[in-house]
């Protein structure tokens, strides 16, 4: 029925209120509780061949405070016994957790707020991780220097791009920009959903190549995406979820933590006027529509997953994205949503993305089979 889930994860000795976080299931750390339930459920869904549960749509409320205290021992009379025995029920807890009396209010409370400003249709949005240690921090924010200023030497030397107007400086970024892109990411991959600690390597990366070096243009990733990144860099390509080899809905997934991690800059960029950005959206779609029409099938087959289509229309356009009404058919259409590599904050960068977009998608599909189709202006 897709009801919302919220739930309470262990509050047994925890002491720490400023360590409490929400965060989906599959997120949660430094918590035995959790980790013991995931590992339980997705035992019993194999040996009852159920469908997999997605851990994204349950949210939890948890501490990554680590656990100081530990059961209390056993009374003496019953020390020699089997602790399997003394339960009033299987499986029931027999010793007791040292649990500080406000820490369970402290959850409770927690999961209120969290409901009533749901219901309220004003949620908040929490920071799902602890912060990582400074020098760590400060470690991922040096090699990312190091490594922009390796691939800006390498792109000087391939001459692909116009190095004069890159911005790839690290300086403007600082530590605790870092550590807030870590959290947001809920120091995890967005692409391969792996979890920093559990071996892999990660790696702070760019982005858009021609955008500056910014929270809301960098990524956490792993080796793989690293380097995929890197190479749609120096080819001067956007990185599109069919770029990166990802799903549209792990790549909506970075965007949306692009958007949480705006500076204040690109905050009044946006909130500027809407006159401006609306007329250009009206001419867009106009213009796209009336003579762009090949390059609508192309956008919709390279993005939109969308490879039947036989006739697709630009039906809107909006900052994050745009949405196409595809034929895919004699008498079947629908609608199929496009995303913009970042959000478009001004009403220049709309031309530019949608260029870029499509000379792109042809490369990819092999559209214009070498004829050098105009580009599309908006």
């Amino acid at each position: 029925n897709k009801i919302p889930l919220l739930s309470s994860m262990a509050a047994g000795a925890k002491a720490d209120p400023t360590k409490v976080h929400f965060a989906q299931f599959r997120d949660v750390v430094q918590d035995p509780l959790a980790a013991r339930l995931r590992w339980n459920l997705k035992q019993y869904l194999k040996d009852a061949k159920a469908e997999a549960v997605d851990f994204d749509s349950i949210e939890v409320v948890y501490s990554s405070e680590k656990s100081h205290m530990k059961l209390l021992p056993l009374d003496a009379e019953v020390a020699g016994e089997d602790p399997s025995e003394l339960g009033t029920v299987p499986n029931f807890r027999v010793r007791v957790v040292p649990v500080l009396g406000t820490m369970p209010a402290i959850f409770g409370m927690a999961m209120a707020a969290r409901v009533i400003t749901n219901l309220a249709g004003k949620p908040f949005a929490p920071a799902p991780a602890p912060t990582m240690k400074h020098n760590a921090v400060h470690k991922y924010r040096q090699k990312l220097q190091t490594r922009m200023a390796k691939l800006l030497e390498t792109a000087k030397a391939q001459g692909s791009l116009k190095v004069d107007d890159l911005d790839w400086t690290v300086e403007r970024t600082g530590d605790d920009e870092i550590a807030a892109l870590i959290a947001q990411f809920c120091q995890r991959c967005p692409f391969t959903h792996a979890r920093m600690g559990n071996g892999a390597t990660f790696h702070i990366a760019m982005w858009r190549y021609d955008r500056p070096i910014e929270p809301s243009n960098l990524v956490l990733c792993t080796d793989k995406h690293k380097v995929i990144l890197e190479e749609l860099a120096l080819d001067g390509k956007l990185p599109t979820h069919t770029a990166l080899g990802t799903t549209r809905e792990d790549y909506a997934q970075v965007l949306g933590v692009h958007r949480a991690l705006q500076t204040k800059r690109q905050f009044l960029l946006e909130s500027g006027p809407g006159s401006a950005f609306a007329a250009r959206v009206d001419r867009a779609v106009v213009h796209m529509n009336k003579d762009h029409s090949e390059d609508n099938l192309t956008l919709v087959r390279a993005y939109g997953d969308c490879e039947g289509a036989t006739s697709a229309e630009l039906v809107s356009l909006d900052r994050s994205g745009m949405v196409f009404r595809c034929a895919t058919g004699a008498k079947s259409q629908s609608d199929v949503r496009v995303l913009f590599p970042s959000r478009l904050l001004e009403p220049s960068e709309m031309r530019e993305t949608l260029v870029k977009m499509t000379l792109q998608a042809r490369t990819t599909l092999s559209a214009d089979n070498g004829t050098g189709a105009e580009s599309p202006s908006a």
